[in-house]
């Protein structure tokens, strides 16, 4: 009888264990309290001050945005979102999930996009007698945003995606930071003879 109640007192502290955990997934932020977090989140990220300029409900994804600035260049808008998850635990471990907030951010892609809008030169033309001169100047954007990535924080550039001119039509193609990548991806829009 005693090894029952035992028993039944674990399987209801195990119960209400895993129900205090769940009712926790289920914790609805405030508008407030999820731009705090996120203005938090920019500011330890990126090294620099952010200032909330508005928020809608996105439709289609059924959840909020909500929109950023730096203090530094109010020119640029960052569309942020976030939430809450869990994850499964470890097996033998007490509290089953793991309870954490996420926020998602498109600051690197918004400075990327001002970089290539600002050098006016998101279609290059490109002919046999130009390869090098295309070479320098994507070359020389990519090196310009990877600059500016750094001086808000971000070390990870991958590249972007460009669109070059082959005389019949407009091809994307990504290009990273190396001359001899560009040059292969180049060729791939228009081969060397």
């Amino acid at each position: 009888m005693k090894k029952n109640a035992i028993t039944f007192t674990l399987i209801i502290t195990v119960f209400c264990v895993v129900l205090m955990t769940i009712s926790g997934c289920n914790k609805e932020y405030t508008d407030e309290e999820n731009i705090d977090y996120i203005t938090s989140n920019l500011k330890s990220d990126f090294k620099t001050e952010f200032d909330f300029i508005g928020q809608e409900y996105d439709t289609e994804n059924s959840r909020m945005l909500y929109y950023f600035s730096p203090k530094d260049n109010s020119n640029l808008k960052v569309t942020t979102y976030c939430g809450v998850s869990s994850d499964a635990g470890m097996v033998n471990t007490i509290i089953p999930f793991e309870i954490h907030r996420w926020y998602h951010n498109d600051f690197s892609d918004v400075l990327e996009q001002s970089v290539i809008s600002e050098l006016d030169c998101e279609v290059i033309d490109l002919t046999k007698l130009n390869r090098q001169e295309a070479n320098e100047k994507i070359y020389n954007l990519l090196f310009k945003i990877q600059e500016v990535l750094k001086q808000y924080n971000i070390y990870y550039f991958d590249g972007i995606d460009l669109k070059v001119y082959d005389g019949s039509e407009i091809k994307e193609q990504i290009f990273c930071l190396n001359k001899n990548y560009i040059d292969d991806r180049l060729d791939e829009v228009w081969p060397k003879e």
